[in-house]
């Protein structure tokens, strides 16, 4: 269905992410103790905990419940990150960790805004994809959250369906330390193979 999916990590949080071998959905990760930084943006994060996606009898399910992949990472949250000069990691996951998972949702637009779509069909993404994968919103706030549209998978992420970690070029021997460190054989590129000019290197 995707070839890759992506998720973007402050470096510091990769020694977490590493040393249990999973991408934790933020709440297991708060409890857990292993948001070393966050450098996301607090209302959207307000917004993320209010958004309800499954209530069932005796428990309901929000935002952080579940580990939100891009299937487009280069995006409007990135592009903050790097204009804000935060330490940024992109982890690269196959696509075939899709297969492997039951809950998972999608969300056509950024799941955190009022008109995002999020149902178990991936039909809106896939009849969306090449506005998706544009190469600039230019403004377009439409276009800007439909770029963020999101793969939910609830619970955790294992780093077994980690492809490659790619990271800006003064970051990638800390990246590789930290790999090596936790004894992982993980590639670390500061290009994407799959998506171009993926840190605004020609905007910076």
């Amino acid at each position: 269905m995707f070839k890759m999916l992506y998720y973007i990590a402050p470096i510091s949080n990769l020694h977490g992410i590493f040393k249990h071998r999973k991408v934790f959905c933020r709440k297991d990760a708060e409890r857990k103790g292993l948001i070393k930084e966050d450098p996301s943006d607090k209302d959207v994060q307000r917004r993320r905990t209010n958004k309800i996606i499954y209530e069932g009898r005796e428990k309901r399910y929000n935002l952080h419940d579940y580990v939100n992949l891009y299937i487009n990472p280069r995006n409007a949250m990135l592009y903050r990150y790097l204009r804000e000069k935060d330490k940024i990691a992109v982890l690269e996951f196959s696509g075939d960790l899709l297969s492997k998972f039951r809950y998972v949702r999608y969300s056509f637009k950024n799941a955190s805004a009022d008109d995002a779509i999020i149902s178990g069909s991936p039909y809106l993404i896939n009849e969306n994809i090449q506005r998706i994968f544009s190469s600039s919103w230019n403004g377009d706030e439409e276009l800007k959250k439909i770029m963020q549209s999101e793969v939910l998978v609830f619970g955790y992420v294992p780093i077994d369906f980690l492809v490659s970690i790619i990271t800006p070029s003064k970051y990638i021997e800390e990246v590789k330390g930290i790999v090596r460190k936790y004894e992982l054989n993980i590639p670390v590129f500061s290009k994407s193979r799959q998506i171009e000019d993926i840190f605004f290197e020609s905007e910076f």
